[in-house]
């Protein structure tokens, strides 16, 4: 698994394609790392991934129309414990459904780094998502001999409009 990897845990593998297709349609910059997408089906896999990588980007399917209070509950209980158990990897939540809105509060206020209500908002998630690879991740060796002004415009939000200096 790369450092630069998305896992993401759904049903049936269609999240894990846009999230491939998304990412592979805007690659970034000339040379920049592209980023893995691994599905799984259970939150445990997911768990599992994020021990080897805790910087990674998850997303977690949530089904709104199906779910009850009940459900609910347990479902944000689990996403708090995610995100109590690795800090440093945003969660996305999938919830998809006339349920979506009413959760969407609940669920940031667990952590949710972004809820995605359809595969258009995914869109507009990839360039945060780079960059938050950016960030997190160590320069090498040839990253740090560049002139300081390059690197720190390199980790701008909008770095990928900006000129590339030395």
């Amino acid at each position: 698994m790369s450092d630069w990897t998305c896992i993401i845990c759904d049903r049936n593998g269609d999240w894990s394609v846009a999230w491939r297709v998304e990412l592979e349609r805007d690659a970034g910059p000339a040379g920049s790392q592209p980023v893995e997408v691994v599905g799984v089906r259970t939150v445990t896999e997911a768990v599992r991934r994020l021990a080897d990588n805790p910087h990674a980007v998850v997303a977690i399917e949530i089904d709104a129309i199906e779910i009850d209070s009940t459900r609910a509950l347990a479902a944000i209980d689990e996403l708090d414990e995610l995100r109590r158990r690795f800090p440093h990897a945003p969660l996305v939540v999938i919830a998809v459904g006339p349920g979506s809105d009413q959760l969407e509060l609940a669920l940031r206020q667990c952590g949710a780094w972004q809820v995605l209500r359809s595969r258009y908002e995914l869109r507009l998630l990839v360039r945060a998502i780079r960059q938050h690879f950016r960030v997190v991740d160590r320069p090498s060796a040839a990253e740090v001999d560049r002139p300081l002004r390059a690197q720190i415009l390199d980790r701008l939000p909008w770095s990928d409009a900006t000129p590339q200096l030395g």
